[in-house]
């Protein structure tokens, strides 16, 4: 049972990023699809490879990472604060959530602790 899960959350993963490198053929980027939606100040769940690579892209844009959450750590990644996922979560205009295979459970959790849009990273891409 666990190979079949792990080919599943590889074959998400996959297509994600394949659609995330056609955006980018297009000359399409998050930022420029989280400025349509008018979010200017976001936080991001996941601060993995996959979140790195969304802060990478991200850094030097009109968005602003105000923090990065995670279910079990606290700290620092690349400059970025990190919240558990437990703590109080500032304000901000949304949170990318780039553990997408999760998203359902980290949903729940999230909106009963922030007031703001909670946003699977697959649906800003796929969006694009």
């Amino acid at each position: 049972m666990g190979d079949i899960v792990k080919r599943d959350k590889m074959e998400i993963f996959y297509n994600l990023m394949e659609q995330w490198f056609t955006i980018r053929e297009q000359g399409k980027t998050i930022p420029q699809i989280l400025e349509k939606r008018n979010i200017h100040t976001i936080a991001i769940y996941g601060i993995g490879k996959i979140g790195k690579h969304v802060i990478n892209e991200i850094k030097g844009s009109t968005i602003s990472i105000a923090y990065g959450i995670e279910k079990l750590r606290t700290g620092y990644c690349d400059g970025l604060v990190v919240k558990n996922v437990e703590e109080d979560l500032p304000e901000v205009d949304a949170i990318i959530v780039t553990a997408i295979y999760n998203f359902d459970e980290i949903e729940d959790i999230l909106t009963r602790k922030v007031n703001c849009p909670i946003i699977s990273l697959e649906e800003i891409i796929y969006e694009g």
